[in-house]
């Protein structure tokens, strides 16, 4: 069945806005073309819905995949910290995953992210002992969360302004000798104000001197927030 048998992943998909059903199901066709003989594996999750593909029907084996979250889809590589990605449009602070944000279907950099593909499949199989008796071509639901947190499954009641923080003169002063203050004003107002609460909270002082630390790290890494991947969009 395959690329064919979608009635279930089009029923996992109904929860989530039309714009990232329509961006996934787009991916899953070209990945589908791309590679008629592996296997489609779905996980629909508490947070998001993903599937990805690989040669055997083992979730370990998977070399690519499409999550679809609150936040929009993301097209991902189980071991992406091994790819070669001259262009670095890849991001994630993990140990093995990377992956990028697709906001649309126009501006998908297909032949490069093709180039990574083969990639992560031929390591893939390098990966693997023997492959020879597994099924292939098919799509395979793998599990289904009973409870899930999906946009548009319940309505909110609109969510309280959040309340802003003053920064303290310490804490301005550190990332000017940090040189970092220029990184931290090209943060967005939400990760700004974030940091600040979660610094001046700590009700110890060595604490709070851990976190300002972590603070002033990410900021020279740049593409890390709060331990999360972060993908400026200046560079997008």
């Amino acid at each position: 069945m395959g690329k064919k048998d979608n009635q279930d992943l089009l029923h996992f998909l109904e929860p989530f806005p039309p714009v990232s059903q329509a961006i996934a199901l787009w991916l899953r066709d070209w990945v589908w073309d791309l590679y008629p003989k592996c296997n489609e594996l779905i996980y629909d999750n508490y947070n998001f819905l993903a599937f990805g593909w690989a040669p055997t029907d083992k979730m370990g084996d998977v070399f690519c995949s499409i999550a679809v979250g609150t936040r929009g889809v993301i097209f991902g590589f189980t071991h992406g910290v091994d790819l070669h990605d001259p262009e670095n449009m890849l991001s994630g602070g993990g140990n093995q995953f990377r992956s990028l944000r697709v906001p649309d279907t126009d501006s998908f950099p297909t032949a490069y992210v093709q180039m990574l593909m083969k990639q992560a499949f031929d390591l893939c199989i390098a990966r693997m002992k023997d492959c020879s008796q597994a099924p292939n071509g098919q799509t395979i639901v793998k599990s289904i969360s009973p409870t899930k947190r999906r946009p548009g499954m319940q309505p909110k009641a609109a969510a309280a302004r959040k309340e802003r923080h003053k920064m303290p003169d310490e804490i301005m002063q550190t990332l000017k000798n940090a040189r970092l203050f220029d990184a931290y004003s090209a943060r967005p107002p939400y990760q700004q104000n974030d940091y600040i609460e979660w610094i001046t909270s700590a009700k110890r002082s060595e604490t709070q001197a851990a976190r300002l630390e972590r603070m002033l790290d990410e900021l020279r890494q740049g593409d890390v927030y709060m331990k999360m991947p972060y993908r400026s969009r200046a560079i997008r």
